[in-house]
C-alpha cells in the first residue's frame, strides 16, 4: 500500500506552474500602490485600478520618476509582495496539508480494519482451541475413554464419535442445532484461518452449503468397532 499516495500527488501538481488568485486592495478612491522594482528608485505611486487594467500594457511599464522599464507584474510594493507569498504560502500548506490528512485517514482506517480484524480471527483461533482443549483433559479422565490420536479433537466429527463411544452422546445431544452449526463453523473458520491464511477454498464453500454435519454417530451405537480403556491403554497403538 503506497501510504503517501495522496501527498505525492499533491506534489506532483505543484511541480508546474501553479495559478492563486490574490486580490489587492485599493483605497476608496479606486487607486492602489505600486512600486518602481529598480534597486536604485524603489519610488512609490498611486494609480487608478481601472486605469492600470485598461491602459497599461502588461509587457512594459514606465516608472514615472526615473524612467525605469519592466514587466506590469514587477511593480508591487513590498508589502503586496509579502502578502502575496503568504498567499502562496498558504496555498501550499492548505494543498499539502489536505493530502496529509486523506493519507492519514487512509492508513488510520486500512489499520483499524487490519488491527479488527486480527482481533476476530486471533480470538476465533483461540476459542476454538479452548474448546479443544477442554474436551481433550475431560475426555481424558474418563476411565472407560478409548484411545484418541493426537490432536483428534481438533476435528469435531473425530471428537465427537469419540464422546459417544466413551459416555453414549455425541455433541449434538448436549447443543442445540445452532449451537452445534456454529460450533461446526468456528471448526470450519479456524482451520482456513490456520492452514490456508483465510482463503475460502472449495471444501469450505461445500459445507456451508450443509451446516449440520452428517457425522456417522448419527447412525452407530456406543458398541461399534473395538474399544480401548484406560487399563490396556498401556498396550494400545497410537496411530
Amino acid at each position: 500500500m503506497d501510504v503517501f499516495k495522496e501527498t505525492k500527488r499533491a506534489l506532483r501538481q505543484l511541480e508546474g506552474t501553479t495559478s492563486i488568485p490574490v486580490t489587492i486592495s485599493c483605497d476608496g478612491d479606486g487607486y492602489f500602490d505600486r512600486e518602481c522594482p529598480s534597486e536604485e528608485c524603489k519610488f512609490q505611486f498611486k494609480v487608478l485600478m481601472g486605469d492600470w487594467k485598461a491602459k497599461v500594457r502588461d509587457e512594459e511599464v514606465f516608472c514615472p520618476f526615473c524612467g525605469h522599464t519592466a514587466d506590469s507584474t514587477e511593480w508591487n510594493t513590498e508589502e503586496q509582495i509579502e502578502q502575496l507569498k503568504q498567499a502562496a504560502i498558504e496555498h501550499l500548506r492548505s494543498s499539502m496539508g489536505n493530502a496529509l490528512r486523506r493519507d492519514a485517514d487512509r492508513w488510520n482506517r486500512d489499520t483499524a480494519e487490519s488491527v479488527t480484524r486480527l482481533i476476530v480471527e486471533n480470538g476465533l483461533q483461540n476459542a476454538v482451541t479452548a474448546f479443544q482443549r477442554c474436551v481433550e483433559a475431560m475426555f481424558s479422565n474418563i476411565s472407560s475413554a478409548p484411545t484418541a490420536r493426537r490432536n483428534a479433537f481438533q476435528n469435531l466429527a473425530e471428537g465427537s464419535r469419540l464422546w459417544l463411544a466413551a459416555t453414549g452422546k455425541a455433541y449434538r445431544d448436549h447443543l442445540s442445532e445452532d449451537e452445534l452449526n456454529r460450533l461446526n463453523r468456528s471448526f470450519q473458520q479456524r482451520h482456513l484461518l490456520a492452514h490456508t491464511q483465510g482463503i475460502v477454498d472449495q471444501d469450505y464453500q461445500q459445507e456451508r452449503r450443509y451446516p449440520i454435519p452428517s457425522w456417522p454417530e448419527d447412525r452407530c451405537s456406543t458398541t461399534d468397532g473395538p474399544r480401548h480403556t484406560r487399563s490396556d491403554r498401556s498396550s494400545s497403538h497410537r496411530p
